[in-house]
């Protein structure tokens, strides 16, 4: 999954980490209007179904997507 503005070729940091065994952080989208929106609430849904080797769910923390930044008419990475 390759982001707007994402000039990593959709390298998975843009998108989550694991800061804990059971914890992981992802980004999410607000603005159902932005190219972003859509891979990752796809995203959002993929990490809520996931398991660990016990069964158990994951706890997964939001954080905002960074605001869009623009130069040269072009979107510039944000993460």
């Amino acid at each position: 999954m390759v982001l707007g503005g994402d000039d990593t070729d959709g390298h998975i940091d843009n998108l989550a980490r694991f800061v804990a065994p059971n914890v992981v952080v992802t980004v999410v989208e607000t603005d159902e209007n932005d190219v972003n929106y859509a891979p990752l609430q796809t995203n959002l849904s993929l990490l809520k179904k996931m398991r660990l080797a016990d069964g158990s769910k994951l706890d997964i923390v939001r954080l905002p997507m960074p605001p869009r930044i623009e130069r040269e008419d072009r979107r510039l990475p944000a993460s």
